[in-house]
């Protein structure tokens, strides 16, 4: 009669990742990977193809079936659509171009995984000739958040045709919009192109040489208007779309920029850019104070008339301020630039800066020039005793070069001075060896 021996339990189980982590724990990895993808599209997004040619978690779906449903069935992970218009390739869970019957398809079941969740669509224009298309992502407008609308290389027009159907819908819950430069057929022409739309939560909004604007933009809080006519604008609006209680930044681009100052309030403005070009009608226009600017920014590349100078006295909180923009440091015709800053000019009297001037900019701490000589900062530093950081991107040289060296010691007891795009340091001899050469 023999015992029977028991079973031993094997030495090493046999184990895996689903076996350690649970899915919760699993699926908040997943999420922080779909995040930092949708948060790595810029925004607004640039005139090229859309980002994103694939779902962000394609890799992990491709890993076994479990992970792959997780993907599948967490509605938050098809919250981001991405419509372009070549065909093939996986964006964001469509598998096929939507220019067939398949491809309308596949986009309304990537719509339907994420269930009523708000979602967000970065669509080249040229698909909104689809008129399916356009319906499908039309019946979820009740919940769109984001809606971009690019002109692609293959297909650089935005028609007016593919965005005045946006005055017909009405779209509760989006926070941003952003239409690429649109044209007429009539025309051909950016910048003709003005609708309302009804969107009250709309917060950022983009208008590139057209106007697409809401007709009740009391939630704004970013703008930026590039190549508009601010007249026809104006003549679109009612007379209550002229105050934007709630708007924080703000980047104009076109002539009149001080017609648009003078008319639209905006008491809670803190960043201000402006590319000031050639006005219709010279002279200065009367501007209100801006309490809560803290940032500006203006170029006097292009053009430089009495408006910044009317600006100014009327921002007595602003702490960072720059002739240039920050976004074109990279690229300065200094050709243009022929005058003298006008932050410098306010400060002269008779010619001459005797004393500080309290009462302009008291509070001013940073200073970014284009082009500017020693003798012009010192004037400015003396002038402005708040400054505790000067950056020039370029320095005229006016005296002999020991003469500029003393200059620059003198200045570098009192404040901080960087040329170029150099990050901030108190080194006297990185400051100079960057302006040797410079004329």
């Amino acid at each position: 009669m023999t015992r029977e021996t028991p079973d031993r339990e094997p030495m090493f189980k046999k184990t895996s990742i689903d076996t350690i982590l649970p899915p919760e724990l699993l699926i908040s990895v997943f999420r922080v990977i779909y995040l930092d993808a949708i948060a790595s599209i810029p925004y607004p997004p640039r005139s090229q193809r859309p980002p994103l040619d694939r779902h962000p978690l394609v890799e992990v779906m491709c890993v076994c079936r479990i992970w792959y449903r997780f993907v599948e069935e967490t509605r938050s992970f098809w919250t981001f659509v991405v419509i372009r218009t070549s065909p093939g390739g996986h964006q964001l869970g469509m598998t096929a171009s939507t220019e067939d019957k398949s491809g309308i398809v596949e986009l309304e079941r990537t719509l339907a995984r994420s269930g009523t969740l708000p979602f967000a669509v970065n669509v080249a224009s040229g698909r909104l000739a689809d008129l399916r298309l356009v319906e499908c992502l039309y019946r979820e407008a009740y919940r769109l958040s984001t809606l971009n609308i690019i002109a692609t290389y293959d297909n650089p027009h935005i028609w007016s045709s593919h965005v005045d159907h946006l005055s017909e819908r009405s779209f509760p819950t989006l926070k941003r919009l952003t239409v690429g430069d649109v044209s007429t057929r009539r025309t051909n022409f950016p910048g003709s192109f003005q609708i309302l739309v009804h969107a009250p939560e709309l917060q950022s909004l983009y208008c590139h040489y057209h106007v697409v604007f809401p007709f009740y933009p009391l939630r704004l809080t970013s703008l930026s208007l590039t190549g508009i006519d601010v007249h026809s604008f104006e003549a679109l609006l009612s007379s209550d779309s002229f105050h934007l209680p709630q708007l924080i930044d703000l980047h104009l681009d076109f002539s009149d920029t001080a017609l648009f100052l003078s008319r639209f309030s905006t008491p809670s403005l803190q960043k201000l850019a402006v590319i000031e070009r050639m006005p219709l009608i010279f002279g200065p226009r009367p501007l209100s104070q801006y309490p809560q600017l803290e940032e500006l920014q203006w170029s006097e590349a292009m053009f430089t008339g009495p408006t910044l100078a009317t600006l100014l006295p009327q921002c007595p909180n602003v702490i960072r301020f720059a002739n240039y923009l920050s976004m074109k440091e990279s690229n300065i015709d200094f050709r243009l630039i022929t005058t003298l800053p006008t932050v410098i000019g306010l400060l002269e009297t008779n010619g001459a800066i005797a004393e500080a001037r309290q009462e302009i900019l008291p509070k001013l701490e940073e200073v970014r020039l284009a082009i500017a000589s020693c003798q012009e900062v010192e004037a400015l530093v003396k002038g402005i005793p708040s400054i505790k950081r000067v950056r020039i991107m370029k320095i005229q040289s006016e005296n002999e070069e020991e003469e500029d060296r003393q200059k620059i010691a003198r200045l570098l007891e009192k404040v901080e001075v960087i040329v170029k795009t150099d990050p901030w340091s108190n080194s006297e001899d990185t400051w100079f060896n960057n302006t040797v050469g410079i004329e």
